[in-house]
C-alpha cells in the first residue's frame, strides 16, 4: 500500500482546470502550526467535478490517499496510525491519469 500524502490533514482543495485539482495537506490545522504544506496535484478526465465531494468528506480532517494504480483511494484516518488497527475507513475512490506530489512553501 502506497500512501501518497506525507502530512495527515487535508486543509484545501483547489480547481486548477477541468482535468486537474490540487489538494493541500498540513501536519496540524490551527493558527501558529508549522508552515509545511504537502501538495498533491491530481490529473484525470473531468476530475474537478469531485471537489465538492472531497471537501464534504475530508476537508480539515485526517485523510490518507492511497495509490491504487488506476484509482486513488481516499480513507478517513491518520497516516501516522496503521490501517491494520481498523482506524481507517474507505470513503471513495477516483480514477486518475497521473499525480504530482511535493512539499511547497
Amino acid at each position: 500500500m502506497k500512501i501518497i500524502n506525507k502530512l495527515p490533514i487535508l486543509i484545501g482543495v483547489e480547481k486548477i482546470d477541468e482535468d486537474s485539482i490540487l489538494l493541500k495537506f498540513k501536519e496540524e490545522n490551527y493558527i501558529g502550526a508549522r508552515d509545511d504544506v504537502f501538495a498533491l496535484k491530481i490529473f484525470g478526465q473531468s476530475i474537478s467535478k469531485n471537489i465538492e465531494m472531497i471537501e464534504e468528506e475530508h476537508l480539515n480532517d485526517f485523510t490518507a490517499v492511497q495509490d491504487g494504480v488506476i484509482e486513488l483511494i481516499f480513507y478517513r484516518g491518520n497516516i501516522k496510525e496503521s490501517p491494520d488497527w481498523g482506524d481507517w475507513m474507505i470513503v471513495f475512490s477516483l480514477p486518475f491519469e497521473k499525480y504530482e506530489a511535493k512539499f511547497i512553501e
